[in-house]
């Protein structure tokens, strides 16, 4: 009868189990996982659409578009902070910051604004005013270039001398792409208005400062009073 010493047979296997753990890892190495880290410059521009796209456009009424001057948005990007409000009485978008954020910064920034305060009709989507310019000028183009193959076939049947128009008479060639001076209502007007400790937080609420003595307030109580 065979006898089994089980704690060494169990010693063998783990042996066993260890050497051959180490030669799979050197002959079959195991690629290292790749986390793809998201790029928030990149990525900030992106935000709010799904939910904007969403967002129902609603009239407002005179008295709406002047109390939005008390609708402070308080935006945290990757080129800093933007406090911003829109002034109805000039049609901007008034912002503070203390860097220089890019335009496509302060779209997704209004983007924002438009969804917490139901404003959609004051937002325009530039990229896609711009393809609308872009296939106006295209179809402008081509109507062009048929009008002239027309008008070529016409000299060739006419029998008469031709005069080379003078270069103030020549046709002007339709543009390459929308000149953003000829278009400043397909933008948005956004004013720079200084840094965050340029923004006069008291100003914002009208209401509750009403009939009260005015006082300095915290950046930090500020937020916390706007609930943002």
């Amino acid at each position: 009868m065979i006898m089994f010493n089980f704690p060494l047979l169990s010693l063998f296997i783990m042996n066993m189990m260890y050497y051959y753990d180490i030669v799979y890892r050197f002959f079959y190495k195991v690629p290292p996982v790749k986390v793809e880290k998201k790029n928030p410059i990149k990525e900030y521009p992106k935000k709010y659409k799904e939910k904007f796209n969403d967002l129902e456009i609603v009239e407002l009424s005179d008295d709406k578009l002047n109390s939005l001057k008390n609708g402070i948005l308080y935006e945290e990007t990757p080129y800093g902070t933007i406090i911003m409000y829109y002034d109805n009485k000039f049609k901007k978008f008034n912002y503070h910051s203390d860097k220089t954020p890019p335009y496509n910064f302060l779209e997704t920034a209004c983007r924002r604004y438009s969804l917490v305060f139901n404003c959609k009709m004051l937002y325009i989507d530039v990229d896609e005013e711009y393809k609308n310019v872009k296939e106006k000028l295209e179809r402008n183009k081509e109507n062009n270039e048929k009008k002239e193959e027309k008008e070529e076939e016409l000299k060739k049947d006419v029998k008469s001398v031709y005069v080379k128009p003078k270069s103030y008479n020549k046709r002007k060639k339709p543009k390459s792409r929308a000149v953003i001076d000829q278009n400043k209502d397909k933008i948005i007007d956004f004013k720079y208005c200084g840094k965050i400790i340029d923004f006069n937080f008291l100003k914002t609420n009208t209401d509750t400062v009403k009939n009260s003595k005015k006082k300095n307030i915290s950046f930090s109580e500020f937020k916390n009073r706007s609930n943002i």
